[in-house]
């Protein structure tokens, strides 16, 4: 048994496709979120901090910042309901 086995979630920094995986989207979501500013630059190494990506990700869902801003069906709905 190798007891030097760090769990994903253990880890300080993360690749994009750990970190898309422990946001739970794909990595071009992930990526896009990057571009964005909803999710932090990677670090040197192209690794992503895995408390900066926690944090982010804690802000981004309290502040909405996930929500679609522009939803054609939702404007619909609240203007013919």
């Amino acid at each position: 048994m190798n007891n030097n086995i760090v769990l994903l979630k253990d880890r300080l920094a993360w690749t994009t496709e750990e970190a898309a995986t422990m946001c739970g989207v794909s990595k071009s979501t992930f990526s896009n979120w990057v571009r964005e500013g909803i999710m932090p630059r990677a670090t040197a190494g192209k690794r992503y901090s895995a408390s900066a990506v926690r944090n982010a990700l804690n802000v981004a869902s309290s502040n909405g910042s996930f929500e679609d801003k522009h939803d054609p069906y939702k404007e619909w709905s609240m203007n013919n309901g």
